[in-house]
């Protein structure tokens, strides 16, 4: 559950109920709660037997016509032996096959381990689940014409937010994931986004690539579980 604490003091009923609605459907209840939150959001759910297993920092960038100039001279200066595509519905089967088997090997990178670990079948799923949600696009990246990487993007209105994003093992280091945080950023601006958001790891890669491309902290969320 993502957003909580943002909106004022926690309602225990609410939370009794999404609790029960997980529990019926087999699921653990995580709960991402922002670092601004009330106290008393800490308090319930502790006592409720939450814990706190890690956190996350969501990232934000204005895409400014300071920013896109920034962005057209990092895609500029992207080295020619990567490129970037729009990946077309019929070949969502092989970016989902490409962007999982990625995200099966984390590089290790991030501060803290990380908070959340599946099966490739479950990852499949859920990654196949937003591949119809309005606005999401995809892309890939190359190397030397071989895929060796790529990322999702959702536009609504003018905020897009960046998701999705994985390098095979053996391309990591090789500036993959910075080609593909410029283009998706770089397209996204020109379609009229003004606002770009992700979420990463404190002190992960993937944090400093785009603090690399400018975004800046937001917020920060812990991550909590039941028992």
């Amino acid at each position: 559950m993502d957003g909580l604490g943002l909106w004022g003091p926690p309602d225990e009923r609410l939370i009794a109920d999404l609790e029960a609605r997980f529990a019926a459907s087999g699921c653990p209840v995580r709960i991402e709660l922002c670092e601004w939150a009330e106290r008393s959001w800490i308090e319930l759910l502790t006592g409720r037997g939450y814990r706190e297993i890690g956190r996350e920092e969501v990232l934000a960038l204005e895409l400014d016509g300071g920013s896109r100039r920034r962005l057209e001279d990092q895609e500029r200066a992207r080295p020619p032996e990567i490129s970037v595509e729009c990946v077309a519905a019929a070949d969502a089967a092989r970016w989902l096959d490409l962007v999982v088997t990625g995200f099966l090997a984390p590089d290790g990178s991030a501060a803290t381990p990380p908070t959340e670990s599946f099966p490739r079948e479950a990852l499949e799923r859920a990654f196949a689940d937003t591949l119809g949600v309005s606005g999401f696009t995809l892309h890939a990246a190359r190397i030397r014409g071989e895929l060796a990487g790529g990322g999702g993007s959702r536009r609504l209105e003018g905020l897009v937010q960046l998701c999705g994003a994985s390098t095979l093992p053996e391309h990591r280091g090789r500036g993959v994931q910075s080609a593909l945080l410029s283009a998706r950023l770089l397209e996204a601006a020109r379609a009229g986004a003004d606002l770009a958001v992700v979420t990463t790891e404190p002190g992960s890669r993937s944090q400093r690539n785009a603090r690399a491309r400018g975004f800046e902290p937001a917020y920060g969320r812990r991550v909590l579980v039941r028992g």
